[in-house]
């Protein structure tokens, strides 16, 4: 499977966080959910990506070519959607559709932004921003997103501030996208049951470092948790720890636990184990034996 986007030791400096060295590939035709907590460093990594704002090194490359702010024959091939919509709350949808189509005049499908528009999320494009939901406005981003058919889609906590039954119709429409048009799609979000429903890979970032980059069946194989009261005397070595009277580790470290004890981890309990073995106060010195309890 061809890579369509790579970002490489991608480093960006603020006075108070840094963005350190982050590297990953993006496979042609996946979804990747791109997680962390509030202030880990997601959105700043696809700003630098689309040169919103200037990195200090690294190189970003997409199909093969470098990304920089002059590159706008790329840029059209990728679609956005950031986390705040920032329009002008006053403005009717079809002024601000008319604008966007002429930005990608050339890829811009006006039947297929017809479609999107008024059948599938059902916007009346008379109405201006400030009377349209959160969940609406959502939908009519994305809508300007897909638009002019990107080969790359990227989006900031798309499903941030909706209500499940909106959430769920968003990831939906991604799911579907994906599986229609072999669209690329790059989505952060703290909410990891978004990452266990739509996404192939997960991307994992904490405090500006990147510590993970792997497919869902590969956590899945790698990470196991069996119930504490089930282990007994047994010892599993190495980092694991404990989440609501289960054990969580790598299963190359269950120790005489049958194979029926074990259970598949969660996401998210896969990615606080991370958090936790990462983090030098979660481990002993030297690397031995810790438990962290939740």
């Amino acid at each position: 499977m061809s890579i369509i986007l790579e970002v490489d030791h991608l480093t960006k400096t603020y006075s108070s966080f840094v963005l350190d060295n982050i590297n990953f590939q993006l496979k042609k035709g996946t979804i990747t959910g791109f997680v962390g907590a509030n202030g880990a460093g997601k959105t700043t990594t696809l700003h630098s990506i689309l040169n919103i704002i200037n990195y200090n090194s690294g190189l970003v490359l997409f199909k093969g070519e470098q990304l920089t702010r002059e590159r706008n024959d790329l840029k059209t091939s990728i679609g956005y959607m950031g986390s705040y919509n920032k329009f002008y709350e006053n403005v009717r949808l079809k002024v601000i559709s008319k604008f966007v189509s002429e930005v990608y005049k050339n890829t811009w499908d006006k039947q297929y932004y017809q479609y999107l528009v008024s059948e599938l999320f059902e916007l009346d494009t008379n109405k201006k921003v400030k009377e349209l939901s959160k969940g609406m406005q959502a939908k009519f981003s994305l809508t300007l997103a897909l638009s002019h058919h990107p080969d790359l889609l990227i989006l900031d906590e798309p499903t941030s501030g909706l209500d499940p039954f909106a959430r769920d119709a968003l990831l939906d429409v991604l799911y579907d996208l994906n599986k229609d048009k072999n669209t690329t799609i790059l989505f952060s979000s703290h909410i990891t049951e978004d990452i266990e429903k739509i996404a192939h890979d997960v991307i994992f970032i904490d405090n500006g470092k990147l510590l993970l980059q792997a497919s869902k069946e590969q956590l899945r194989a790698t990470y196991k948790k069996a119930e504490e009261s089930k282990i007994k005397e047994n010892m599993i070595y190495q980092p694991y720890i404990r989440n609501k009277g289960f054990l969580i580790f790598e299963s190359d470290q269950a120790l005489n636990l049958s194979e029926s004890s074990l259970e598949n981890a969660r996401i998210d309990e896969i990615l606080h184990f991370l958090k936790m073995t990462y983090s030098k106060s979660a481990l002993t010195e030297g690397g031995h034996l810790s438990a962290v309890s939740d």
